[in-house]
């Protein structure tokens, strides 16, 4: 798995996952629109995003989990 950082960039992409709300922002970096996915109702967050190539994935700030989206 890559390294865990605090934002990603894909396809000219930013995603950044908040760190107090279960929720992921896109920032198109051409157009600066913006899209907030929110992952479920859990008041969790995350220190670190990754991309394997198929999947994103974000260290749990609090427990340490690991979650795919």
């Amino acid at each position: 798995m890559p390294d865990m950082k605090q934002s990603f960039i894909k396809d000219n992409k930013i995603f950044i996952p908040f760190c107090n709300v279960d929720a992921v922002l896109e920032l198109e970096c051409d157009s600066l629109k913006c899209k907030i996915y929110q992952l479920s109702s859990a008041k969790r967050g995350y220190s670190g995003i990754s991309y394997d190539g198929n999947d994103f994935w974000m260290s749990a700030r609090e427990d340490g989990d690991l979650t795919r989206w």
